[in-house]
């Protein structure tokens, strides 16, 4: 049962009439005590999960997100409701901003804090958070916590410990795709998380194939298709293609822009941004766009290159249409697009000189903590010249050795 300060504070301070089902059945949860883990679909409302309980607890709740545009979105989405107690902690505050806001969460004006996963590293931060103590903690996008996810971050693997120092208070994992072995390590790492999933069934959204080709065929087609009208997501497999379809569309008199890894922070956020105020109609984007950006009126979006996965697909065509209203998610198919999938997917593969690394690592030191592994391969793989442990390796490498036991999740 929803306590009446919930659906009091949902009308009054959110101007919301009534919750989804999804919602009810996690807010039911939430008010109950229990520690979460709630697999709801793109647009699904999660953020109205914990920020309901934050806005009538006195305690304060930490949540973990990936994307500075994500934290400052949610925050200024708030303020618009005259809802002045959440802040955001990232990287383009000035240092007096910064101070001024840890201030705020140690003497309780702040209830809702968002940070990056990387932030957990700063002193001052984890300071301000022990001294207030925090009530609640959320994982946003929590499947960048697991080996298997398709979007893993290893600075994610800090919220353990984190939990543990904070004398493990509740936990509100979120995430849009989650398969069985996902939330089997979030349950290794949160032990009593409540699993509330949902349908992934989307009425209004229409999947559809086009074989088109590579060469030229697929510029044109993809400019008709923008040309309809309504805001779209173009994404390519690669920066190169990012900034080709992106000049092509423009040529044909489309605001379009392009958005990749490769570009400045400050480039990527004036795309993100002119996107999001409806002045830019169409992002062509890598997979680093879109996780947890606040548009609600996507009408399209198209794949111009095969997805690396069926999980990125889901993920990604979920972006379409949050509104409700009628959308489209077209995968532009070639054998060439498939191939050039395939080579970006062969290059960042670990070779059989990783694996062995890693089987002689576990081979040492059999049931050895996930973290203490990751140093021994670090070694190996230092001494055998294989270059570092980064994200990609680390998920493809600590999968399979977790899932055939060989690691303690920590």
């Amino acid at each position: 049962m929803i306590p009446a300060t919930y659906l009091s504070a949902l009308a009054g301070q959110f101007g919301i009439k009534a919750l989804r089902p999804a919602q009810r059945q996690v807010l039911e949860a939430v008010s109950a005590g229990a520690h979460v883990l709630a697999v709801l679909p793109t647009g699904g409302g999660k953020s109205l999960c914990f920020q309901l309980p934050a806005a009538l607890d006195d305690g304060l709740t930490l949540c973990i997100s990936p994307l500075i545009a994500l934290m400052r979105d949610q925050v200024l989405g708030l303020r618009r409701r005259w809802i002045g107690w959440a802040g955001a902690a990232h990287s383009l505050l000035t240092e007096r901003d910064t101070a001024r806001l840890y201030g705020a969460v140690r003497d309780g004006r702040c209830r809702l804090l968002y940070v990056a996963p990387e932030r957990l590293r700063s002193p001052a931060f984890r300071e301000a958070i022990e001294q207030r103590g925090v009530q609640r903690l959320v994982i946003d996008e929590a499947h960048c916590l697991s080996a298997w996810g398709h979007d893993f971050r290893a600075d994610y693997r800090l919220l353990p410990s984190l939990w543990q120092a904070l004398g493990r208070p509740q936990v509100l994992a979120f995430t849009a795709t989650a398969g069985a072995d996902v939330r089997r390590d979030l349950r290794d790492v949160f032990p009593g998380l409540q699993e509330i999933l949902t349908p992934i069934n989307r009425p209004r959204l229409r999947l559809r194939i086009k074989e088109v080709g590579y060469y030229g065929q697929r510029e044109r087609y993809l400019t008709r298709m923008c040309e309809d009208g309504g805001a779209a997501i173009v994404y390519a497999t690669s920066r190169r293609d990012c900034q080709q379809l992106a000049a092509a569309l423009a040529d044909s008199g489309i605001r379009a822009a392009a958005y990749h890894a490769g570009l400045t922070g400050q480039e990527r956020n004036a795309a993100q941004q002119g996107f999001i105020e409806d002045r830019i109609r169409v992002i062509v984007a890598t997979t680093a766009f879109g996780m947890g950006v606040d548009k609600h009126d996507i009408r399209q979006v198209i794949h111009a290159g095969v997805p690396f996965g069926v999980e990125h697909y889901w993920q990604e065509v979920g972006r379409a249409g949050r509104d409700g209203k009628s959308a489209t998610a077209t995968l532009l198919w070639s054998d060439q697009a498939l191939e050039r999938t395939r080579n970006v997917l062969e290059r960042d593969l670990p070779t059989a000189e990783h694996f062995r690394c890693a089987w002689r690592a576990a081979e040492q030191m059999p049931g050895l903590r996930r973290a203490d592994f990751e140093q021994v391969l670090e070694r190996l793989m230092y001494q055998e010249r294989l270059g570092k442990l980064d994200d990609s390796l680390r998920a493809a490498l600590l999968g399979p050795l977790y899932h055939a036991g060989a690691l303690v999740v920590d």
